[in-house]
Formats: structure tokens, C-alpha cells, sequence
């Protein structure tokens, strides 16, 4: 058998009906050359149906048993057990283009490029806050969603930073760019994803997820370790605040009609859920900060 020159690394959880129609968008991709490229699917999901459903459809897609500890941990397993040269992660709820492999097949045989981003592309946005409609258009935000990388650089790089439970394509963005990576953003390889319907246990999510930016700050050097939480949970609290009114005042001053609904509903929840908000940051604090000193002591070189 041909050693793959890619990768297709999928994570998937509890959403089988997407990895069916993603998988089956994947399968059908061709590369000029009839270049081998391996699929694997990591599914931290709570039951079997993802598993049951790829050996009976797609035998020659690699499964395995997710790490359940988010996202990163488990992009980061299935790139250890991958063979391929290059590394493409794309998600569950995305669906690729016919060329989407071919174009990053074009790009990553020049040697030019470690890292290159694809487009993500949502193809039936609506101006309405129950849908999630991430894209990335015109490069630079490196989002896992569609995101190759050349295997050495990947771990050189230390792979996705299984501390962070979102934002770790972020984190992962300014390494590239600390490291002076060569990158390149593919807008061939397009891969589409569409809105996806959210509910109220999304919106409660919402209302305490930023508390990952205070880790995304100590990972990125934006913020020092303080020599105890307590001295940055006045500051952190009114940095958000600061936050909420600087949004709010560009919403004012920048009416967008396409997406006016969206934003200003997101906005308003933002101030409702301020009590809610300001909590989690606080004890985020608290949390981040055992979480870092723990891992200074058992490798001190990072202190």
C-alpha cells in the first residue's frame, strides 16, 4: 500500500448524521496523480453509533475511541497514530469541496509551506442569533476547521494545547506566527459549513466561556502569572466590563443591517449574563493559575 501524503484528521462527538455526510464528502475527493490519503475519525462520543456507521460505510476509514478531554486532546491523538506527510483537519460539521485536497495537494508540493489554511465558507448564513455560522474568508485566523499542516512542523510546534478547551487554534495561530512559520491561506480548498442551530444550553455556555481567555493570555504572553489570583481578579473583571461597553458602542456606531439581529442579541445576553460572567472569570483566575504553577513545578524551564 502507498504511504499517504495526507491526513484527514476528523474529531467527532455525538454527531453521527454530520460525520456521515462529511465522511462521504471526504471519500469521493480525487488528487491529480492518484496521490494516497488516509481518513481518521477520533470520536470522544458517549455511544457507538459513529463507529457502528463508519466500519459499515466507509471500512477503510481508521476509528478511534476519543481521549474525552475536548478537542484539542482529541485532534492531537489521531495526528500521533497518522502516516501521512501532511496533516488536514477539518471537522465534523464541515463538508469539503470536490478539490479541496487537490488544492492543498497544488500548495504543499512547492516546499514553500509548512502550515495552509483553507476557506471556510457557511452557505446559508441568516441574520438570526440561534445559529453558530463561523467562516474564515480571507486567512489568518488558522481555524481547526480547515487547517493542514506538514507533520515535523505540527510537532514541532507541540501540537494543540490540550489545556484549552476552546481558542486552542488561536493559541496554535501564534506559534505559527512567533515561530515565523511559513504559511499560505488556500482559498481553493474550500471546505462548507453550515449555520448550525444553537439552544439554551449553548447560550449558558456562552454566558461563562470567557474565562478561556485568561488562559489564551498566560499561554500567548499577554498576561504574566501573577504571584497569587487574587491580584488579577479586579483587573481581569474590568477588562471584560471595558470589553462589554467598547462592543456595545461600536454596535451603536457601526449598524450593520445584514447582521444586526445577531449581533445585538449576542450583546444584550452579554449584559445579562454579566453576574454569570464575572464569576467564572473569577475563579478562573483561581483555576488557571493551579493549573500553570502545577505545571512550572513539574517542568520548571517553563517558569
Amino acid at each position: 500500500m502507498r504511504r499517504p501524503f495526507f491526513s484527514v484528521i476528523i474529531p467527532t462527538f455525538n454527531r453521527t448524521d454530520l460525520i456521515q455526510r462529511c465522511l462521504g464528502k471526504v471519500m469521493s475527493q480525487k488528487i491529480p496523480g492518484e496521490i494516497a490519503f488516509e481518513v481518521i475519525v477520533t470520536d470522544d462520543s458517549e455511544d457507538q453509533g459513529a463507529k457502528i456507521c463508519i466500519n459499515k460505510k466507509y471500512p477503510s476509514v481508521k476509528w478511534l475511541e476519543g481521549p474525552r478531554k475536548g478537542p484539542a486532546a482529541n485532534r492531537n491523538q489521531a495526528a500521533r497514530i497518522a502516516s501521512g506527510d501532511w496533516l488536514v483537519f477539518i471537522d465534523d460539521d464541515t463538508e469539503p469541496h470536490p478539490g479541496f485536497l487537490a488544492a492543498y495537494h497544488q500548495n504543499a508540493i512547492t516546499g514553500q509551506y509548512r502550515v495552509l489554511e483553507g476557506k471556510l465558507v457557511c452557505p446559508d448564513k441568516r441574520n438570526s442569533p440561534f445559529y453558530r455560522m463561523p467562516e474564515n474568508l480571507v486567512g489568518g485566523l488558522f481555524m481547526s476547521g480547515n487547517l493542514a499542516f506538514e507533520r515535523e512542523t505540527f510537532f514541532h510546534l507541540g501540537a494543540f494545547d490540550e489545556d484549552l478547551v476552546i481558542m486552542e487554534d488561536l493559541e496554535m495561530a501564534n506559534r505559527i506566527r512567533r515561530h515565523g512559520i511559513p504559511h499560505y491561506f488556500c482559498p481553493e480548498a474550500v471546505v462548507d459549513h453550515r449555520a448550525q442551530r444553537i439552544g439554551w444550553k449553548h447560550m449558558l455556555w456562552w454566558s461563562t466561556h470567557h474565562k478561556w481567555s485568561i488562559l489564551y493570555d498566560f499561554k500567548t504572553g499577554n498576561r504574566n502569572l501573577p504571584s497569587s489570583p487574587s491580584l488579577s481578579v479586579v483587573p481581569t473583571c474590568a477588562r471584560h466590563l471595558v470589553l462589554l461597553l467598547r462592543t456595545t458602542w461600536h454596535l451603536f456606531s457601526q449598524h450593520d443591517p445584514a447582521t444586526w439581529k445577531n449581533r445585538w442579541f449576542w450583546q444584550a445576553w452579554g449584559w445579562i449574563c454579566l453576574p454569570v460572567s464575572l464569576s467564572a472569570l473569577s475563579l478562573a483566575e483561581f483555576q488557571f493559575h493551579r493549573l500553570l504553577k502545577s505545571k512550572q513545578s513539574l517542568n520548571p524551564s517553563t517558569a
